[in-house]
């Protein structure tokens, strides 16, 4: 009758132990040792941030304006810009050597500020053949320069088109030749 009887749960049995166990670590000390470590993993570098991406020279700034082509006076542009794409509209000249128009249906430059890049298309209408109605054709277009009053840009001058206005296989692109564009006088400086 005066026997002492065992707890037969284990789990109940080890949890008073536990309990002793938690009381006798003091977590004080290990919270602390770890707060050590991160602040000192904190206090090391990190490691040097690449340069930003640089866009072409002058090509930052606003580049809205008149552009005629170097090498062929005629080729007028109208350009607006938006400070992240820019567009150029070829404008026609009139016979009369009036102020030049921009022809909706005349080639036009679009180009995307990404930088490091400075680049997008310049669209086209083909007419592969006598039958078709004509298609835009994009041709891969690159800023190279925006310094010394003007653009450079470098892109193909021809693309093949097979009759349905398809590319054909391997883009079909002639070989990209650099065509530098001169801003033109005008009363508000271009801009």
């Amino acid at each position: 009758m005066g026997e002492k009887v065992r707890d037969s749960n284990p789990c109940r049995s080890n949890l008073g132990a536990w309990g002793s166990v938690t009381r006798a670590m003091d977590l004080g000390p290990a919270i602390l040792r770890i707060a050590l470590l991160g602040v000192l993993g904190c206090a090391t570098r990190p490691a040097p941030a690449p340069p930003p991406a640089q866009l072409p020279p002058g090509c930052a700034a606003n580049l809205a304006g008149s552009y005629a082509h170097a090498a062929r006076p005629d080729y007028q542009y109208q350009a607006t810009d938006d400070g992240g794409t820019l567009v150029l509209r070829l404008a026609v000249v009139p016979p009369d050597g009036g102020a030049a128009m921009v022809d909706p249906s005349a080639p036009t430059i679009v180009l995307h500020r990404e930088p490091p890049r400075f680049s997008g298309s310049t669209r086209a209408r083909a007419f592969p053949s006598s039958s078709t109605e004509g298609c835009v054709v994009r041709f891969p277009t690159d800023v190279v320069s925006c310094a010394g009053g003007g653009l450079t840009l470098r892109t193909s001058m021809a693309a093949a088109v097979d009759p349905s206005c398809g590319a054909p296989d391997g883009g079909g692109y002639s070989e990209p030749q650099e065509q530098r564009l001169v801003r033109s006088a005008s009363p508000d400086g271009g801009r």
